[in-house]
């Protein structure tokens, strides 16, 4: 293998395209390579009629190295550029096969030139070897992305545990209506909705779509969703849809109502002021502490009632049983009357 030889060029498929069959035109000693600054041998090929063709940048022995494509001069494992790969081996101690950190253009030759001495040496061995870069480069985004997870379940966690006190507790509860419901205000002026209790994945639009679908037309002016907080508002254009979205989610429940939006539960209530209120960085973790603690209060409310209202006695089983059958028996009788 030689940095100038007579052969195909180590190229991907995305700069390849589709065709099996490319028509190529060599250029021997045609350009100097971009990381070695040797010359080489220049290929070039068009994808497609009437575009612009594509060639090769560097050498056959810095893209062996390097591990990219000679063309895009991309990683051919992991698909980026080649410094942020190589920032990222770096992280791990692994230095790439091929540094061309020097200034000096002597110096850079020298190199590749001994790496090419290296390669041709070595034979099928240095194959084995970029394969277990590729696995060791695998390895690392891996790793990096169970880190980066872990870091932010981490700073949840420490937000989660935000310490809030009677006197603050008492500030923030003023301003939302955590113990509200949907019974309709007094006052006619509110025509909006509190929400808390949802994760970071709902987006603001799917917000919207729910309460539309509800009221059927478009009457939502706003939606404000505080992620960090786990909090927002949904503002209506009337006071009518307001009302018409809370009497089709009512219940007989005296607490928020609890119903999941695009895969995210959340709890929802009328809003206690006209106004949105504003909140420092440190009030929103406090108020991220209370949210989670609410929605632990009322789930645990709503399990203990439906576990009583199960515990029922064999009598009062066996009368509702044949009231129900009663009542079915009774409008079959009616609909074969008519």
């Amino acid at each position: 293998m030689s940095n100038n030889a007579d052969e195909i060029p180590a190229v991907c498929n995305n700069c390849l395209g589709q065709n099996p069959y490319v028509e190529m035109t060599r250029e021997r000693n045609g350009a100097e390579c971009k990381l070695c600054t040797r010359p080489f041998t220049v290929f070039r090929w068009s994808v497609k009629k009437g575009e612009r063709s594509k060639k090769t940048l560097c050498c056959l022995t810095c893209a062996r190295a390097k591990n990219c494509c000679q063309s895009c001069m991309l990683d051919l494992t992991l698909g980026i550029d080649l410094r942020t790969r190589d920032q990222l081996l770096k992280l791990t101690d692994q230095s790439p096969a091929l540094e061309l950190t020097p200034q000096n253009q002597m110096s850079k030759i020298y190199a590749a030139s001994q790496l090419e001495k290296k390669y041709k040496a070595a034979g099928e061995e240095a194959i084995e070897t970029v394969e277990e870069k590729r696995a060791d480069a695998r390895k690392l985004i891996d790793s990096l992305s169970k880190a980066v997870h872990n870091k932010k379940r981490k700073q949840e966690s420490e937000q989660d545990e935000e310490q809030v006190s009677k006197e603050e507790l008492i500030k923030l509860c003023k301003h939302l209506p955590f113990n509200g419901s949907l019974e309709t205000p007094k006052s006619s002026k509110i025509k909006s909705f509190f929400l808390f209790g949802f994760g970071e994945k709902l987006a603001e639009y799917q917000v919207r779509d729910y309460f539309e679908d509800i009221v059927g037309e478009k009457k939502v002016d706003a939606v404000t969703l505080n992620h960090r907080g786990k909090f927002g508002f949904v503002e209506f254009s009337s006071r009518q849809a307001a009302e018409k979205a809370a009497e089709c989610l009512k219940d007989m429940l005296p607490h928020p109502k609890l119903v999941v939006v695009a895969g995210e539960p959340l709890r929802l209530c009328w809003a206690g002021k006209t106004t949105t209120p504003s909140f420092s960085t440190t009030e929103v973790a406090q108020v991220r502490t209370i949210v989670n603690r609410q929605m632990i209060k009322y789930a645990t409310k709503e399990q203990k009632k439906s576990s009583e209202n199960q515990v029922q006695s064999p009598s009062t089983k066996r009368s509702k049983t044949e009231s129900t059958a009663s009542s079915k028996y009774t409008s079959l009788r009616t609909d074969l009357e008519v």
